[in-house]
């Protein structure tokens, strides 16, 4: 049975989540679940989370959990799946266990085709694009975090 605790995301992780739950809320009209990030634990450490199987994404208590350091492609299909859940309890979608899985699934490919099914260096760009047009203007810094990594290229910072 893994175990696992919440951790401080990258700050660039953080805003990937961010920005995919206020797009898919374009769609899902919810209201945000919290959401934090976790890593596997090993060594007996206190765990925070146990579950009976590896997980990458849990929503639990208006509250979404993320495995911290995903792909971003990963990161955004983890984030939308558990959005969906999100959204099965607060309309009251209560159905079997399967059921729930496929239409959080569902939702996560739904939302990829909505990007434009982009590959995973260009997801960042997709997410900018998608979040201006849908939510607001992005600040030069929280762009310049997404599409360059946070790698400052000119020198000044």
């Amino acid at each position: 049975m893994p175990d696992y605790r919440v951790v401080k995301p990258s700050e660039r992780e953080d805003l990937i989540a961010g920005i995919v739950a206020e797009i898919a809320n374009s769609v899902l009209h919810i209201r945000l679940p919290g959401r934090s990030f976790i890593e596997e634990i090993y060594n007996g450490d206190v765990a925070d989370i146990t579950r009976p199987e590896s997980i990458l994404g849990l929503f639990y208590l208006h509250r979404i959990y993320v495995v911290k350091d995903l792909a971003d492609a990963e990161l955004v299909r983890v984030v939308t799946h558990e959005l969906r859940h999100s959204w099965q309890i607060q309309n009251q979608k209560y159905c079997g266990l399967r059921q729930r899985e496929v239409d959080a699934d569902l939702f996560a490919r739904e939302f990829s085709i909505y990007l434009g099914q982009p590959t995973e260096s260009r997801i960042a760009a997709r997410l900018v694009t998608a979040y201006c047009m849908k939510c607001r203007p992005i600040s030069p810094y929280v762009r310049d975090l997404l599409l360059n990594k946070g790698a400052w290229n000119n020198g000044t910072h």
